[in-house]
């Protein structure tokens, strides 16, 4: 007879058998006594079936609805796989890469950020837990280059301790967590730092902003935004000053003095 539905509308359930809504004939034979069409759309105002649906766009702007043929497509945000995600999308499988893979910078010897701000927060909840020191040190380098960052990391990996983590974020600042270590000993690690970065040979010469902050018992900082308020710290101390070692104080600690 021509009706054209979902197929629930066919379904007798009660005889486990195939009926047409509209003339009540037994369906038996697809290809004979019926075809299931495909891309079928039903309307959900006035359920009209129908095969090929009209798209329209709309502008959440002006509420403007057109033609999808109208819309001029860009490119809002583009990405571009790693060496890693190539190698597990071509196997697959997350089994091929090792944890130290997935948790490194491709680029240089340290982790990468995700793997950072998940010690920052683990460690941070430990020292408040434990009343242990935990200190965070920026290095932001005038005038860097890829080949200094790589040397200083070397230089920095040489002194790591195991506990500590080290990595380099997008604007190219390098990042230690130094859990157990006193306020002095964080310092003398940001002298050798700072000496290390001058000693280089270079023209313009390497001048190294090395910021210092004790976070273990900073009742300021919420671990969800902590690494955001720590680099704003860093950022609003650093500014109109020359580079230098600097040693983070909260307004509470001026006040006090």
């Amino acid at each position: 007879c021509g009706y054209v539905g979902p197929a629930s509308d066919f379904v007798d359930a009660l005889h486990n058998q195939l009926i047409c809504p509209k003339c009540s004939k037994q369906l038996r034979h697809i290809g004979l006594d019926y075809e299931k069409p495909t891309n079928t759309y039903v309307c959900h105002s006035c359920e009209y079936v129908f095969n090929d649906p009209q798209v329209n766009f709309n502008c959440f702007h002006c509420g403007y609805s057109g033609d999808a043929g109208e819309a001029v497509v860009s490119s809002i945000y583009s990405y571009t796989p790693s060496q890693k995600a190539f190698k597990i999308v071509e196997h697959n499988s997350f089994d091929i890469i090792q944890l130290e893979e997935l948790i490194s910078m491709e680029q240089y010897a340290c982790s990468n950020m995700d793997f950072f701000n998940y010690m920052l927060q683990r460690d941070f909840q430990g020292a408040k837990e434990y009343g242990d020191e935990l200190h965070i040190m920026i290095i932001a380098v005038r005038n860097y280059s890829a080949k200094l960052i790589e040397v200083l990391l070397e230089f920095i990996n040489g002194q790591k301790k195991a506990i500590e983590t080290v990595s380099v974020d997008v604007t190219q600042n390098v990042m230690l967590l130094l859990p157990r270590l006193s306020a002095a000993e964080v310092k003398r690690r940001a002298e050798l730092i700072q000496e290390f970065i001058q000693s280089i040979e270079h023209v313009p010469r390497y001048e190294p902003y090395v910021f210092v902050r004790s976070i273990a018992q900073d009742e300021n900082l919420e671990p969800e935004a902590m690494l955001r308020d720590i680099v704003e710290s860093f950022e609003e101390s650093c500014k109109d000053i020359p580079p230098q070692i600097i040693i983070y104080k909260s307004n509470e600690e001026k006040n006090k003095k």
